[in-house]
């Protein structure tokens, strides 16, 4: 068994070295390899013990401890799994700009899952930093060299923004180990009383909210998302950023702090669910469309975290879970899209629904998945985030739960609205752009394989969701197998019932469209328009121009204008700060009021202007200083 906790760590790191050196057979390597460890990692919830202590640096309690709790093995196996789904999607070549790299994706993504499996299994804060840092480094690495264009620019500023929030996580982590005396990840229980811990409290979530990419630190993520391959995208912007990201949220909120309602955090998961989802709306390129609805997906689960409650932690790590599902069918069918389109501009394409059914039925149900509609898992998850606000109210009596509230409703309304305007754009409406698409059809076995699966774990995960993750999943790695599902629930809500309720609609709808149809006396009559006038007669209504009307009113046109301007990048505001430093330091400088030499210079010479004064040749002067030295001396003597 520790043979098992080793190698899902070393035998991916092996592997992406070897993929990069031999630079042949990548792509059966890393289906092959992810393969055996999602075995091994299922393999390890039949063990008990599964810790493994390799000694370090003893001397000073630092050894590679690792621990494969019930939460890490559940990550590991999530994470093994979407690497597996993800290979297998990548053996296209069209996928990749440069098929001559594309062994630099396989090598990255292996070597970034044993990295990642390092950090769910450490237990040593020492070596967990260590894997974390390892992760942004391969995060950097994949941008640099797998991005379209603009390259050095988004790596750059990828790692600037990683860099600085990584920096403070490491501030919080000297913190916790001088206060706790130890270097051992385990329950603390602190409790936000004194300056020093709410320091280390907003030092580590600061850490861990730049991992998961919420507001202001997500800035490169729509930047990166819009010029690298989809996989890449997939694989680091919905999979790891998101499980490393709240793992660490959970841990800090659930673990090392008291678990309590913190409006602080609650107002950061709502300005992130909705200033995203703002964005989200108005842009015409899916890629970067969808990776604003990641950073917006991601303020459901601080909301969740952050208000305090068992159903609440519940609901934001279930909401994770789900997130990284749909988000990557969504990915995986915007990359089957621009396969066989060559773009994935929402102008650019539509009516595809006829060439690629399947991709077409996936996005339908991942989009409805996200918008949280019933009884798909997003609106599963996202109920429970929205009841542990509620309990946080009941709690806390204090009014921000409930704008929470309001504003995540009102979020998930505006995602389901920007979904409308993909499934439309790409699938539903005739194409604004006259080109052949005769070309066109459905994408091969291996990239529609993990989209259908990801679907029909959309469907399963909410239709039975009580029996299947949150028994099976959830409450064990959250420790909360001992409480009753039934008690933590203040309202009602029966999937499968709901289930057969929607589907026998839908059928007696079905029904009632056939009737009518072969009933000759039916007519037609024109769209009622409540007397506005009829703009579009004869011509096809682009699915990009629905919500522009919201970027030309006050005050969205002020906000949208600024966001163009790159306003809210926290990258532009750093870079912005240095540059003031450094013309203020320059101006110092030349002014001579930092110059060391210039002030030494000074010193010296008061200093010798001073002593030379003392000597002018008089004689009762010096016995005078003679005099004062010595009972100086005798004074420090007779001491």
């Amino acid at each position: 068994m520790n043979i098992m906790i080793i190698l899902l760590i070393v035998l991916p790191l092996i592997i992406g070295i070897l993929i990069f050196f031999l630079k042949k057979l990548e792509y059966l390597l890393s289906i092959f390899t992810s393969l055996i460890l999602f075995l091994l990692s299922i393999n390890l919830l039949f063990f008990e013990n599964r810790i493994v202590e390799i000694k370090w640096v003893s001397e000073f309690g630092i050894n590679f401890v690792f621990n494969a709790d019930l939460y890490s093995v559940f990550s590991i196996i999530l994470a093994t799994l979407f690497v597996l789904l993800i290979s297998l999607y990548s053996g296209t070549k069209n996928l990749f700009v440069d098929n001559t790299k594309k062994h630099i994706y396989f090598s990255l993504i292996m070597i970034n899952l044993g990295i990642i499996n390092g950090i769910f299994l450490s237990t040593n804060l020492v070596t967990f930093l260590i894997f974390w840092e390892l992760a942004g480094i391969v995060l950097y690495l994949a941008i640099r060299f797998l991005a379209k264009k603009d390259n050095e620019i988004i790596a750059t500023k990828t790692l600037y923004i990683t860099g600085f929030v990584d920096f403070c996580l490491l501030l919080g982590i000297i913190m916790l180990i001088k206060i706790s005396g130890t270097v051992s990840m385990r329950p603390f229980n602190y409790m936000l009383n004194s300056p020093y811990t709410i320091t280390m409290f907003i030092f580590l979530v600061i850490g861990a909210l730049g991992k998961v990419g919420s507001l202001p630190f997500h800035t490169w993520i729509p930047s990166a998302a819009e010029r690298v391959p989809v996989p890449v995208a997939t694989y680091l912007i919905s999979v790891v950023d998101k499980l490393l990201g709240i793992y660490l949220l959970y841990k800090i909120c659930g673990e090392i702090f008291l678990l309590k309602p913190n409006n602080g955090l609650m107002i950061i998961g709502l300005i992130t669910i909705i200033s995203a989802v703002f964005m989200a709306l108005v842009q015409h390129d899916l890629k970067k469309l969808l990776s604003y609805h990641a950073v917006s997906q991601v303020g459901y689960m601080i909301l969740g975290i952050g208000s305090g409650t068992v159903v609440g932690l519940a609901g934001g790590v279930f909401h994770m879970i789900n997130n990284v599902i749909y988000k990557s069918c969504l990915f995986l069918s915007c990359g089957s899209v621009e396969s066989m389109t060559g773009n994935s501009d929402l102008t650019d394409n539509g009516g595809l629904a006829k060439f690629m059914p399947i991709t077409f039925i996936t996005t339908l149900i991942s989009a409805l998945a996200i918008s949280g509609v019933p009884p798909l898992n997003g609106f599963f998850s996202k109920w429970m985030v929205y009841q542990g606000v509620v309990e946080s109210f009941s709690k806390t009596h204090s009014l921000v739960p409930i704008l929470c509230l309001i504003g995540a409703m009102f979020g998930s309304a505006l995602t389901l609205a920007s979904f409308l305007k993909v499934v439309y754009s790409i699938f539903l409406s005739s194409p604004l752009n006259k080109n052949d698409k005769s070309e066109i059809k459905e994408v091969s076995f291996n990239m529609l394989l993990p989209m259908i699966f990801l679907s029909v774990s959309c469907i399963i995960l909410g239709v039975f969701a009580f029996e299947i993750p949150l028994k099976q999943v959830i409450y064990p790695i959250l420790s909360f197998s001992n409480i009753i599902t039934k008690n933590i629930f203040s309202g009602s809500w029966q999937p499968v019932i709901s289930t057969a309720l929607i589907i026998s609609g839908i059928f007696l709808g079905v029904v009632i469209y056939l009737i009518l149809s072969f009933n000759k006396r039916s007519r037609l009559v024109k769209t009622y328009l409540y007397g506005e006038e009829e703009k579009f007669e004869g011509t096809v209504l682009p699915g990009t121009d629905f919500y522009i009307s919201i970027t030309e009113k006050e005050p969205f046109a002020t906000i949208y204008f600024l966001a163009r301007k790159k306003f809210f990048d926290f990258y532009n505001w750093a870079i912005g700060l240095v540059g003031m430093i450094s013309r203020l330091l320059k101006f110092l400088f030349d002014r001579k009021i930092f110059d060391l030499y210039y002030i030494g210079k000074k010193i010296v010479f008061v200093i010798s202007k001073f002593l030379s004064s003392l000597h002018r040749g008089n004689l009762h002067g010096y016995m005078s200083w003679i005099v004062i030295g010595l009972a100086i001396i005798l004074l420090f003597l007779l001491k």
